[in-house]
């Protein structure tokens, strides 16, 4: 079983951001970096190359789709998990992932869903 060894988080709500880092904590990431939005992500992604990544859709700035779209325009998505994860359950945004070719998760993030996530490494 493949193992997450880092993550970055991109979500606008800080609250979100410390909830999701402990849960990849308690499932044995330590390198976890966030960003706030899309733009800020990319400014990070200059010198970090996570394993995963974790994005939410409404942020300010750049949103999720946003910055998915150009991650892969600018093939810094190579060898990097990406899926969505948001509080969104609207058909339009789990279908704009899928044309994405992310997965689509639903927050709040749980151990249940981290093993999913692993077990969709493995599958790659």
């Amino acid at each position: 079983m493949k193992k997450i060894e880092s993550v970055l988080l991109i979500d606008d709500d800080n609250i979100a951001n410390f909830l999701h880092t402990r849960v990849m904590q308690l499932s044995g990431v330590t390198n976890i970096k966030t960003a706030l939005n899309g733009r800020e992500a990319l400014v990070l992604l200059s010198d970090f190359k996570p394993s995963l990544m974790l994005v939410d859709i409404n942020m300010p700035v750049m949103d999720g789709f946003q910055f998915i779209e150009e991650i892969q325009k600018q093939n810094l998505d190579q060898n990097i998990l990406v899926a969505i994860l948001s509080s969104s359950s609207k058909q339009a945004d789990i279908d704009k992932a899928n044309s994405l070719n992310v997965a689509f998760i639903e927050k709040p993030l749980d151990m249940e869903k981290v093993n999913s996530l692993i077990a969709n490494m493995d599958e790659n």
